[in-house]
């Protein structure tokens, strides 16, 4: 088994907070955010940011308690 592939599981777990970085990410890079002012690319990367983190706990904790 390759190691893509033995990852694959793992991943998963945390496939709820890939999409949300990944959508932030590409909300980041868009002309709308371009053209926000410092506070507010701030503000959205804190609010944002601390759902990313809370879509990592929750599987972290879930494998936890198995």
């Amino acid at each position: 088994m390759t190691l893509a592939y033995s990852n694959t599981k793992n991943i998963s777990s945390f496939s709820e907070a890939l999409l949300k970085l990944q959508g932030m990410i590409g909300y980041l890079e868009s002309k709308q955010a371009q053209e926000l002012e410092h506070g507010a690319i701030e503000s959205y990367i804190h609010d944002e940011g601390h759902e990313v983190l809370r879509k990592l706990l929750q599987p972290t904790l879930f494998r936890a308690s198995l």
